[in-house]
């Protein structure tokens, strides 16, 4: 997966390269580097994932990408870096259950500008919604200890889940089991 998502990236990259002379085309180079080996490679490496480009905004004349990572947990993330913050858009199938005070981030439209969203996807905060939030980020450090800690949140979340179901499916058989003896013993 790690080097498809790399080629998607770089290829893009390629395409919709700066020319040199821009103050900020040497960020824009490292925010696509960060992505490939920041979060896909360290963050992602134990994950089936897909990265694509889904739109596209415009930070300090640069043509920047809004990417779309789908892990095959059920989580989406929707993401933006504009060379002052990151927007990052959160979808679970699961709710997450996280510590993020470690973190100040803002959560508010008003702050959140989510360039190059969808409006679909600009969602509120995460202290409404377990399963669906936004949040922006001040930094690249930040946005990598949120997805550390909602990895983390996640994975547990689904393991919880992943018990409960098996609980709930021993609790049916065992049901079955007895309701047959119970009828059994009718006999």
């Amino acid at each position: 997966m790690c080097e498809k998502a790399h080629q998607v990236l770089w290829d893009w990259a390629k395409a919709n390269k700066p020319s040199e002379i821009m103050i900020w085309a040497k960020d824009f180079e490292r925010q696509i580097e960060y992505v490939c080996d920041t979060i896909a490679l360290q963050l992602l490496r134990n994950y089936k994932y897909t990265v694509t480009i889904i739109s596209t905004h415009i930070s300090k004349s640069i043509k920047l990408p809004v990417y779309s990572i789908k892990v095959e947990n059920g989580l989406t993330l929707i993401m933006r870096g504009n060379f002052h913050d990151w927007n990052i858009s959160v979808k679970s199938r699961l709710p997450i259950r996280a510590d993020f005070t470690c973190l100040r981030f803002f959560t508010d439209k008003e702050t959140c500008f989510c360039q190059g969203f969808p409006e679909n996807l600009k969602f509120g905060q995460y202290a409404k919604d377990k399963k669906e939030f936004t949040v922006c980020l001040a930094n690249e450090y930040e946005t990598y200890t949120f997805l550390c800690l909602l990895f983390k949140a996640f994975n547990e979340s689904k393991k919880a889940f992943t018990e409960a179901k098996v609980s709930e499916k021993i609790f049916l058989k065992r049901q079955k089991h007895l309701a047959r003896l119970e009828g059994q013993n009718k006999k």
